[in-house]
């Protein structure tokens, strides 16, 4: 990639946006102090443990010492404006740092020096590479007794790739201001060059990144700084930086970084040839067209709801309205691969604009109104209600799907001698689902009750705290087991018919498996001129609207392609909400005879986990986890050494040793992966039988087929033929009423013959 060369101290510099993410005590918020601190943007430094941090102005997360929601900071470091955005490190809230990551610039991602790379720290590196976001490696609390420096480095390497660089860490207490040092030989790079300041054999491992640097050093020793920005922006390397926030060391070394290697990703005006700013010079396909991101919802104290974006593109002024970017309208014959996801298919033709009533700009708690923005700014806007998180507003389009999922299932209810009813708690939490759209609220008719999805134990705690401050209700939530899925393993053509007096439609859907991991897709195979356009529309937004529901457990039908293969229509009868009942028992129907041909699969979450034990504790790690049904890596040894392979699990998640083991000394590591039904509750075991030496940290990995899947769906009792709109059954007509025909006859009525020939349909 060409990246334009810096410009110069006269052309003002475009706004930088960086993002801090962490595992849990990592001094992430303490780091944030200290680059606010530096850049002279605070008077004084906050602490986390004396509540006085400038970006956990929450009461909530200043009673609890954690960040919950992801905040904003303004900071200007020798001319270089730049955005900060604290984000949450506990893995409950990793949904809202994975939306916030996709307007960042750089990340920093922080490490402690006591704990090295964890399962939280390869999660967010994994969506970090998938994402493409430069990323900076700051490795904290290097004051931690017994820090050994390379062997941390080694770890990190072993753990995330020999293109960690070690880009120093000096031993400075930094002046305000930003003022260059020197201490102990090693000098600010705002004074000197990038590379003029590492050791020699991290220059050489630089060198070996890239021939074209291998080759210049080689010749002179010298380090190309174009090609070093260019590997950065690639991520080709990432910097390691040592530190030690909470006495200020290597924060100037890591602003000087930044202003060096970092580069917008969203232009606020293109450069001319002759080097002066223009409006319409490098920005893209849209040519100053207004675009934005969604990255959070939130509402403030006086019960506004506020949208926080980035402009990626153009400028939005008070006052504007602001549209989403229509998905395109896949088609296409059967046996195609156009499809699209349920989400796109309901965002078609939608024109309609929201208008912005105030644009407002925080800095921590506080913010300023302004009356416009810019390409690059980070911003809330006050008016749209129909916004969320992910979301493309204006020529932008939406961002992936969160990889991260709950997998935790609660059922609500008031508290004992509380006046509110579940209702009540139906509309609160239906609320904070809107500011945290993975939270899953749904109302179970079947079990008549509130049910939410979670990531963990804190996240639940954070909503009941919530609700009882924000919404005077207090709430108490039950266990009810973990989020299942359901998916199927063979395709079959689904029928659905409508057809009470005075109404009319019938639709023909293919169900198919998609990948793993997919979601729900659909794609449109309607042949020419058999179904009016408009009707076509109807019933993919139908398939779109719902949420499918399997037909073991009821729970949410997911990894399936269902492809409309046809319908037929009555030009006297048939209404819109036809085509809705027609739909929804089309793909039930389809289930349902999947069901009886044992080609529905349950699917359960698996998490995966890092255990660090003593090594007089790892028989019994080792044993726990095949108790649960697990998967290992061959388990690490203090100084590396890798257990050989005894007492590992085969099977698709396990994978080869990580080469570097926990570096505490007497320590070993066990990685692996298992049922959430297994794991749940395993962390305060660990700390029984280590006698809280032990750490257990894990994350949400993928979806697997249950083992015992007839035991599980026997003792659920669930029953597919509870009816309402979740019936496979269909309705026809004859000599002037209605009647319903059981889905099992449906073949045997339905009007249109199967579109669908592989197998013969049914």
């Amino acid at each position: 990639m060409n990246l334009p060369l810096r410009k110069t101290a006269e052309q003002p510099r475009r706004p930088l946006v960086i993002g801090l993410m962490a595992h849990v005590d990592a001094g992430k918020t303490t780091l944030s102090e200290g680059l606010l601190y530096t850049a002279g943007s605070l008077r004084s430094l906050g602490r986390v443990d004396e509540r006085t941090s400038f970006l956990d102005p929450e009461k909530l997360e200043k009673q609890r010492g954690i960040t919950i929601f992801t905040h904003q900071a303004q900071l200007d470091y020798r001319g270089q404006p730049i955005t900060l955005l604290d984000m949450p490190g506990h893995i409950d809230f990793a949904d809202q740092v994975e939306q916030s990551l996709a307007v960042l610039d750089v990340a920093i991602l922080v490490v402690s020096a006591s704990d090295g790379v964890e399962a939280t720290t390869l999660l967010w590196w994994q969506i970090l590479a998938r994402l493409g976001i430069p990323t900076i490696l700051v490795v904290n609390k290097i004051d931690t007794a017994g820090f050994d420096r390379a062997a941390l480095l080694a770890h990190i390497q072993a753990r995330l790739g020999e293109k960690c660089i070690d880009y120093g860490g000096p031993d400075d207490v930094v002046p305000r201001g930003g003022a260059s040092t020197e201490v102990d030989g090693e000098h600010d790079s705002s004074v000197v060059g990038l590379a003029d300041y590492l050791t020699s054999e991290a220059a050489e491992q630089l060198a070996g990144l890239d021939d074209r640097l291998l080759m210049r050093y080689l010749d002179d020793g010298s380090l190309d700084e174009q090609v070093v920005r260019e590997l950065f922006a690639t991520r080709a390397l990432v910097p390691v930086l040592f530190a030690s926030a909470l006495h200020l060391q290597g924060v100037t070394r890591l602003l000087s970084l930044l202003t060096h290697l970092a580069e917008p990703r969203f232009p606020q005006q293109g450069i001319s040839g002759e080097g002066e700013l223009s409006s319409s010079d490098n920005l893209g396909p849209h040519q100053g067209e207004f675009g934005a991101r969604v990255f959070r919802i939130s509402h403030d104290s006086k019960g506004l709801r506020l949208t926080w974006v980035r402009v990626t593109s153009g400028q939005l002024a008070a006052k504007q309205e602001v549209k989403h970017q229509a998905a395109r309208v896949s088609g296409g014959q059967a046996g195609g691969e156009c499809f699209e996801s349920a989400t796109n298919w309901l965002k078609q033709g939608d024109e309609q604009g929201e208008k912005v009533d105030e644009i407002r700009v925080y800095d921590g708690a506080k913010f300023t109104t302004v009356s416009s923005v810019q390409a690059g700014d980070v911003c809330t806007l006050v008016g749209p209600q129909k916004t969320w998180p992910g979301q493309g507003l204006g020529c932008e389009s939406d961002c992936a799907p969160a990889s991260v999922r709950p997998v935790l299932l609660y059922s609500a209810h008031p508290a004992p001698g509380e006046q509110a009813d579940d209702h009540a708690v139906l509309v609160a939490l239906r609320q904070l689902a809107e500011e945290d759209p993975l939270l899953n609220v749904i109302w179970n008719e079947t079990a008549q009750r509130v049910e939410l999805s979670i990531m963990g134990e804190i996240q639940l705690e954070t909503i009941t705290q919530r609700l009882r401050d924000e919404y005077h209700l207090a709430v108490e939530c039950e266990d009810a087991g973990v989020v299942y899925q359901e998916t199927i393993s063979k395709p079959i053509e689904g029928v659905g018919h409508f057809e009470p007096l005075r109404h009319y439609a019938e639709v023909h859907v293919l169900l198919e498996p998609g990948p793993r991991g997919s979601g729900i897709s659909l794609r449109n195979a309607t042949p020419a001129n058999s179904l009016a356009p408009h009707w076509q529309r109807d019933i993919m937004h139908h398939l779109a609207e719902k949420m499918h529901k399997g037909v073991l457990l009821g729970a949410p039908l997911t990894d399936v392609k269902i492809t409309l293969l046809g319908g037929a229509a009555n030009i006297k009868h048939t209404s819109g909400g036809d085509f809705r009942e027609a739909t929804y028992r089309a793909v039930r129907e389809g289930l349902m005879f999947l069901k009886q041909q044992q080609a529905c699969v349950l699917l359960e979450p698996w998490y995966r986990f890092r255990l660090e034990v003593p090594v007089e504790q790892l028989g019994r790690a080792m044993s726990d986890v095949e108790r649960m049904h697990g998967r290992m890596d061959p388990p690490q040894m203090p100084g590396g050494a890798t257990a050989g392979g005894a007492g590992v699990s085969g099977g698709a998640g396990a994978s080869g040793g990580a080469g570097a083991a926990g570096f505490g000394a007497g320590f070993a590591v066990v990685e692996g992966e298992a049922p959430v039904s297994q794991m749940r509750g395993y962390a305060r075991e660990v700390r029984a039988y280590t006698q809280g030496k032990g750490s257990f940290s894990c994350v949400f990995a993928s979806s697997a087929p249950v083992d015992d899947q007839e035991s599980v769906v026997e003792a659920a009792q669930y029953d597919p033929m509870e009816g309402g709109e979740d019936t496979p059954d269909s309705v026809f007509c004859a000599h002037g009423a209605g009647f319903t025909v059981d889905w099992k006859d449906v073949p045997r009525f339905q009007h249109l013959p199967n579109f669908w020939q592989l197998g013969g349909g049914h």
